[in-house]
């Protein structure tokens, strides 16, 4: 009987287990993947983007791809539900819709201990997890017009501070963050050595970007020098945990360091689910990883022959700050991790879209072809029946000439007047002490006649161009 007893038992447990490993359907992840494709296609098909953009599609608010897109992302995801296990859950539908290539980096569920996850190309995840390094600031704070450490970021001011290795993890966390360094994943292994009475040196290793989508990636071994400044002195007080950026006290924002790979070894999406702790799955999916998802199917859907809706844009895909907006907007649905790792399909309801299809669009100052009933419509009058206007026939370039060519007819017979002319001379007679002078001036007359062709011609060109400045000018 005891036996029986611990047998029951044993059984109620490995129910309870496997109830949490494998949670009941929730739409709320399909509903936001739903709603973060369309509230990025309607940014992209809102009226006022530039024609030209190429980022953007120039087209009307009430344009059908706006359905369509979402329509199409949902119509994709149901076929790869139908061509993987019954019950699919996102994971495994996303690892079918090739996510490692939107997500090739690690994409965290934010837990007591976090956990990320590496998804690969085969469709398999590799669990790991992040680095921590959680810096102090010993010091009482920054005094006035007192001494300081200095460490420079290359990427904006220089950090000053009066803890020298709160200064230098904070130099590091801003240079070598993404977003100020296109080039780096970010940084690990940091570590402060006092040198001497001056100089502190943090050795950590840069870690660059994947430089494929093999989930692979580089490191190099790195340092940064904090030095110690006693003149000039620092003109602002900072409290303790606060240090100076230009004249502004700023608290210590240590970015998060890039997620270490785990074994290696790429574990199926069903597994990773079973190895997430209970914790994990009342906590709220990541935003990194719900964006994630999203641009997969999104790009996924694109793909298909049938597919009528806007074009995936890696160039513009839904970010982190995307799904921020979205979750300002509805926090009662933003989906949890239980939710993400439930089946993406209601099994109670066959067929049953995991996206909310749209059927049309009603973006703000603009009037829809179709507008809801109640909705104030505008009334236009009847049809005065007017016809399209006709059009001029456009004039060639001679009837264009026309006016200014008769303008010039009366000069085209214009020569210019004869004319005739003797040069002036001079003669000089007169007497000085006795002495008689005489003589003529006509040396000139003959160096005129020996170059007139000359003159003639420029003279003739100097009146033509003056004269055309004139005609110019009026």
């Amino acid at each position: 009987m005891k036996n029986l007893t611990l047998v029951l038992l044993l059984l109620i447990l490995s129910i309870r287990v496997m109830a949490a490993a494998v949670p009941a359907y929730n739409p709320n992840m399909g509903r936001a993947v739903g709603e973060l494709v369309a509230q990025k296609a309607a940014k992209r098909i809102t009226p006022g983007r530039a024609a030209n953009d190429p980022n953007y599609n120039y087209v009307a608010a009430n344009d059908p791809r706006y359905g369509a897109t979402v329509n199409g992302v949902s119509a994709a995801v149901v076929t790869i539900a139908g061509g993987v296990v019954a019950g699919a859950t996102w994971p495994v539908i996303l690892a079918a819709a090739g996510i490692s290539v939107v997500a090739s980096v690690a994409l965290p569920f934010l837990i007591d201990k976090v956990i990320s996850w590496f998804w690969k190309p085969d469709g398999t995840i590799e669990v790991g997890s992040m680095t921590e390094f959680v810096p102090i600031d010993n010091s009482t704070g920054l005094p006035l017009n007192g001494p300081y450490w200095r460490a420079y970021t290359q990427v904006g001011p220089a950090v000053i501070g009066a803890d020298p290795e709160a200064v230098g993890q904070q130099a590091i966390s801003i240079r070598f963050s993404p977003e100020n360094n296109a080039a780096y994943k970010g940084y690990r292994d940091v570590s402060c050595t006092k040198t001497s009475n001056i100089i502190y040196k943090c050795a950590f290793n840069a870690v660059y970007r994947q430089p494929s989508q093999t989930g692979d990636e580089l490191t190099t071994a790195s340092s940064l020098t904090v030095e110690y400044v006693a003149s000039p002195p620092a003109h602002t007080a900072c409290p303790k945990g606060k240090w100076l950026r230009d004249k502004e006290c700023v608290a210590y924002d240590f970015k998060p360091l890039p997620a270490i790979p785990g074994t290696g070894t790429g574990l199926t999406p069903a597994d990773a689910i079973s190895r997430l702790p209970e914790a994990a799955l009342d906590t709220q999916v990541h935003p990194q990883q719900l964006a994630a998802a999203a641009n997969a199917l999104w790009r996924n859907a694109a793909l298909q022959p049938d597919y009528r809706g806007l074009p995936y844009d890696a160039a513009d895909p839904i970010t982190e700050g995307d799904v921020e907006d979205w979750r300002v907007k509805n926090p009662n649905s933003y989906p949890k991790v239980r939710d993400f790792v439930s089946p993406a399909i209601n099994p109670k309801s066959t067929p049953q879209l995991p996206i909310p299809p749209v059927t049309a669009v009603t973006n703000p100052g603009t009037q829809p072809i179709n507008p809801p009933a109640g909705a104030t419509k505008i009334d236009l009058g009847p049809d005065p029946v007017i016809g399209s206007p006709e059009l001029e026939q456009t004039p060639t370039g001679k009837e264009i000439f026309a006016p200014i060519n008769d303008a010039l007819e009366p000069l085209k017979g214009f020569q210019v007047p004869s004319h005739s002319a003797q040069c002036p001379t001079g003669e000089f007679n007169f007497s000085l002490m006795g002495h008689p002078f005489s003589g003529a001036f006509d040396a000139h007359c003959q160096l005129f006649e020996q170059h007139k062709e000359v003159m003639s011609s420029a003279a003739l060109l100097m009146w033509a161009l003056a004269a055309l400045f004139i005609v110019l000018a009026a």
